[in-house]
């Protein structure tokens, strides 16, 4: 099992979704829920093609190590 720490920014009408610790994983959603749709299935997704390719899988970052913009 893995768990990861994502961030959820609002732009405009939409929030982008990023996983800091995953090279390129970035998403974005119509709305919360939707945004949080997205972040699963990204999330799926990423780790699964990492697994079947044999790829290193990073270790999660505490929380309180990752870095956000104010607001």
């Amino acid at each position: 099992m893995y768990l990861y720490y994502a961030i959820f920014s609002k732009e405009g009408h939409q929030y982008n979704v990023s996983f800091p610790d995953l090279d390129g994983a970035f998403t974005c959603g119509e709305d919360m829920n939707d945004a949080l749709y997205m972040a699963k299935d990204l999330l799926e997704g990423w780790l699964l093609v990492a697994e079947n390719e044999g790829d290193e899988i990073p270790p999660a970052s505490e929380p309180e190590s990752i870095q956000t913009e104010k607001g």
